[in-house]
């Protein structure tokens, strides 16, 4: 093993206490001190803490076994109660080219955002161009980020009271595919700590930590002006006619995602946890395609009940009992069309209300007051052709 080496340099060339710091920093050959505190201070017929107040004042002690990866410097003892707590041979980075690195890479993120903004506004967003998912999810991610002078799309996180869509995965989704589809950026404004840097030198962020901007050019003068513009084209009837079938399946897919949900919410409220697979999504569907969201509820809150009540009366795990529901769905499907069934509609729960997204589809849009929660799809379908 190495032994730990000291290199003791005297901090003025004439010294009167050299001979104190020398001794005060000097090992044996087992790596030990040589002389205690006390026996420094006896020999020199002063006090414990005037021999500390010297060598502090006097010399300063650096490893020579411990040198940084970056300048090879020494590092520098602050004590002798230090050393035992230090490796006998390593390397490690000073506080020097730490600041030097997190330097370098603030400004290496800082570049990766201006450039990719820049990038982005040679192709500035034309809102005519847009198709209604991609419009729509824009509108609903200002409308839920915008500040209260519409001048800058804030942090995902910082919206603590709304809901951008039915369920927080779905969130990510969509502000993935407007990132994917250049029509957001990350602003220049935001803190550079939301995004990493691999070793590879590859840039990652969390896109819920950092800020946006849209890259609209000099067609618009303001953020609020783009966001007027915008919310008129959502309006327009334009939009459902020549995207008819794509306004169709995002109001299929937002109600699902609704339904899926309230059903996760529900099972957790009996403890229970169950991944839905292709199965539910496709019973789910069908359910939607007769009955509103807020009847899927119905069949949902039943389901789950009953299957708190399965797991307690036949001692099933726990998984097996979040497993029934998908079918007791199904058979409460097939039960209300067969018997030509109506449905209790449920309310939405007061901690769960309509996200930013269902308010820019089915109110914005389809103008109609939270349709999708308590019109059947096929009515609302039908109502904006």
């Amino acid at each position: 093993m190495e032994i730990m080496s000291i290199n003791v340099i005297l901090n003025e060339d004439e010294c009167m206490y050299s001979d104190v710091c020398y001794s005060y920093w000097r090992l044996n050959n087992s790596g030990k001190f040589e002389k205690t505190v006390a026996e420094i201070a006896k020999e020199a017929g002063l006090s414990n803490n005037e021999i500390l107040k010297i060598v502090r004042k006097h010399c300063r002690a650096y490893s020579n076994n411990i040198i940084c990866a970056r300048c090879s410097k020494r590092r520098l003892l602050e004590s002798r109660t230090s050393l035992p707590s230090l490796p006998t041979s390593c390397s490690w980075t000073c506080n020097e080219c730490i600041k030097d690195e997190s330097h370098s890479m603030l400004l290496a993120k800082i570049n990766f955002v201006n450039s990719t903004y820049q990038r982005r506004l040679k192709n500035p967003v034309a809102i005519d161009k847009l198709g209604a998912r991609l419009s729509i999810f824009l509108l609903a991610l200002i409308k839920f980020c915008g500040d209260e002078s519409m001048t800058h799309i804030n942090e995902y996180s910082t919206n603590k009271t709304d809901l951008l869509s039915p369920d927080i995965n779905y969130d990510l989704k969509i502000i993935e595919e407007l990132f994917d589809a250049k029509l957001i950026a990350i602003d220049p404004e935001s803190n550079m700590e939301a995004i990493t840097i691999s070793e590879d030198g590859n840039f990652s962020f969390n896109m819920h930590q950092v800020k946006w901007c849209v890259p609209m050019g000099s067609t618009f003068s303001s953020l609020a002006s783009f966001y007027e513009a915008l919310d008129d084209f959502v309006r327009s009837q334009a939009l459902i006619k020549n995207n008819y079938n794509e306004v169709v399946s995002l109001c299929q897919e937002v109600s699902r995602i609704e339904c899926l949900s309230y059903l996760s919410r529900v099972l957790a409220a009996h403890n229970l946890q169950y991944s839905h697979g292709k199965k539910t999504q496709l019973i789910i569907s069908k359910a939607l395609e007769t009955f509103s969201v807020g009847q899927v509820y119905n069949f949902s809150w039943r389901a789950a009940k009953d299957a708190a009540a399965f797991y307690i009366r036949n001692r099933s795990t726990k998984d097996h009992a979040a497993k029934t529901v998908v079918g007791n769905i199904e058979r409460q499907l097939e039960q209300a069309i067969a018997n030509n069934w109506n449905v209790k509609t449920y309310r939405r729960n007061y901690d769960r209300p309509q996200s930013m997204l269902s308010r820019v589809l089915y109110n914005t849009l389809l103008r109609t007051d939270d349709g999708g929660f308590h019109q059947p799809l096929s009515s609302l379908i039908v109502a904006c052709k």
